[in-house]
């Protein structure tokens, strides 16, 4: 398992590199990683191990590298979900890990995507690290990641987004209402 781990950081690695024409066949990769992960997610032991194998193996490395320097448009969803399955784990450890993978400057940068769902994935996989790291600390202490989100910008990006969603949401409403009358 190790070595498919590995071809995957390879490929992630070499997804920067290439130019528009391969950006489908990069997509094509990122679908069959995905359904991969998903596959390991049927025992919970087992995922916990596949996943602990494919961050010590550099995939998540190579993944938020390819999410915060690539432009917005050659990242796609299957990107951020492969990466959400990450931090959809229940293990302490994992989150543990991924949080010492510095995650925050490549998840804020997505908050500028085109893509409401690639942003909504993205809010969901912050929220996964932010509970994780909430489960382990005293409640009295002070959130480990605070400082992190605000040295990246990541608050402000955060209110930004809800308020351009609830502007949006009135304007549809407004259109929605103006056309049943």
């Amino acid at each position: 398992m190790t070595a498919e781990w590995m071809q995957m950081k390879i490929d992630l690695d070499d997804g920067e590199k290439y130019e528009d024409e391969y950006v489908e066949e990069i997509s094509q990769r990122m679908l069959k990683y995905d359904k991969r992960l998903q596959r390991t997610s049927f025992k919970k032991i087992n995922k916990i191990y596949s996943i602990k194998q494919a961050i010590e193996a550099g995939t998540v490395d190579a993944l938020l590298r390819l999410m915060s320097t690539q432009p917005l448009e050659r990242i796609s969803l299957s990107h951020i979900y492969t990466f959400f399955i990450f931090t959809n784990s229940s293990s302490d450890e994992i989150g543990e890990m991924l949080y010492h993978r510095y995650p925050y400057i490549s998840l804020i940068h997505l908050f500028e995507h085109q893509d409401f769902f690639i942003i909504n994935r993205t809010a969901i996989s912050m929220f996964n690290l932010l509970n994780n790291s909430a489960r382990t600390r005293p409640s009295t202490a002070p959130h480990p990641h605070y400082q992190n989100m605000i040295a990246f910008g990541g608050i402000q990006k955060l209110f930004c987004e809800r308020n351009y969603q609830t502007i949006n949401e009135k304007r549809d409403y407004i259109i929605f209402k103006d056309t049943q009358e």
